[in-house]
């Protein structure tokens, strides 16, 4: 279920909701690849937070925990709402933050490729000092047998034959 910008700023504290709004298009495109490792940082320390709250609020309301403040706790969805939100702003940074991390293997990947065919290409002789001329084509020693089409048209009438009649006993 998706969140509105609208309840994220009611239920966040000011500044909780200034950290969500960063993993909102089109501010999260923005971010260099630290920010947005530093913001995910963040944004997981305060879901864990919130979930710890959530956990302590539920045991509270069962009895299996002495209350933390000064009453007991009436509802733990607040918290969970806040666990929500940020889990999910969580996974808005991650995919950009995957996204960063596959166009840097690309252009690795394209510069290496790049760099080992400038250094072949300066090699004599070939792409390496030990590059000969390669596989040669063996011919196959094998004979082939040519069967002549009613040949195998019999043979087929006659195993199908064969078959039903042991079939029918």
């Amino acid at each position: 279920m998706t969140i509105s910008k609208k309840d994220e700023k009611r239920i966040l504290a000011k500044d909780e909701y200034e950290l969500v709004e960063q993993s909102h298009l089109p501010t999260v495109k923005e971010l260099s690849r630290d920010e947005l490792a530093d913001l995910a940082k963040l944004l997981r320390n305060r879901r864990d937070k919130a979930t710890d709250q959530a956990r302590q609020q539920r045991r509270e309301q069962r009895g299996k925990s002495a209350p933390r403040g000064a009453t007991p706790a009436q509802g733990n969805e607040g918290q969970s709402f806040k666990k929500r939100i940020f889990a999910n702003a969580l996974q808005r940074v991650n995919k950009y933050l995957s996204r960063h991390r596959q166009i840097e293997a690309a252009q690795r990947a394209l510069e290496m490729k790049q760099n080992q065919g400038a250094s072949y290409g300066n090699k004599p002789g070939g792409k390496t000092k030990t590059s000969g001329k390669g596989m040669k084509k063996v011919a196959n020693e094998k004979s082939t047998v040519q069967v002549h089409k009613s040949e195998t048209g019999r043979a087929r009438d006659f195993v199908r034959t064969s078959q039903a009649k042991k079939d029918s006993r």
